[in-house]
């Protein structure tokens, strides 16, 4: 009797779950696709969306690299250069050319902060020690991300705290401001090679065709 009551309320709970009786629920794979609100079966059936702001993308980081190459730039700038043309280039050109001005203001910003704190770790005497320096870089990420928000150009605070924590966490010898310099130019040639990119290869129509994606 126990047993019997005991299936009858599974059976209960499985039809009130839209189950239907005895049978097994969504495995794994499916389980994951609808917590991320992906139809992954659907969408794995389907061609690359290889559209012009994939290739423009790839293009830009091509482009930085032939900059650099043929430019007295040092080697080591380029991957911020990259990463600044990675995330500024824009589906359409008035977006691409708002977002690259709203970086422009968050890599100044995040260059800022980061020759301020390299100024007090080092008025402090605290810039060998390690667990200082981890608090106050992540202090200064979410100053720049906050400072960004409240002023209104939050597009802008991704690239302000990759700025930021570059500079912090990697200036060092006897020239640190050189280097903080150095990397807020870097991210200011990325951003200024993807906006080139963006309105000299095939021109997007219109001024916001596509839903854009989040910054």
């Amino acid at each position: 009797m126990k047993d019997d009551r005991n299936e009858r309320e599974k059976t209960d709970s499985e039809e009130k779950n839209g189950k239907e009786p005895g049978k097994k629920g969504p495995g794994l794979f499916r389980r994951m696709g609808a917590w991320l609100e992906l139809d992954l079966p659907k969408r794995l059936n389907r061609p690359l969306p290889f559209g012009m702001r994939i290739f423009k993308t790839g293009l830009a980081t091509l482009a930085v690299f032939f900059f650099y190459l043929f430019v007295n730039r040092p080697e080591n700038g380029i991957l911020m250069a990259m990463i600044a043309a990675i995330v500024s280039l824009q589906d359409t050109v008035s977006r691409s050319l708002r977002v690259g001005v709203l970086r422009l203001i968050g890599t100044t910003l995040g260059g800022i902060f980061g020759i301020a704190f390299i100024y007090l770790t080092n008025l402090a005497g605290l810039a060998e020690e390690l667990l200082i320096i981890a608090i106050a870089n992540s202090f200064g990420v979410m100053l720049c991300i906050g400072i960004c928000v409240w002023l209104g150009f939050g597009e802008g605070a991704v690239i302000s705290c990759v700025v930021f924590t570059a500079i912090y966490l990697n200036a060092a010898g006897d020239a640190p401001y050189l280097y903080a310099w150095d990397r807020m130019v870097d991210t200011t040639i990325g951003i200024v090679i993807a906006v080139i990119v963006n309105i000299s290869i095939r021109r997007p129509k219109g001024k916001d065709q596509e839903n854009p994606p989040p910054a």
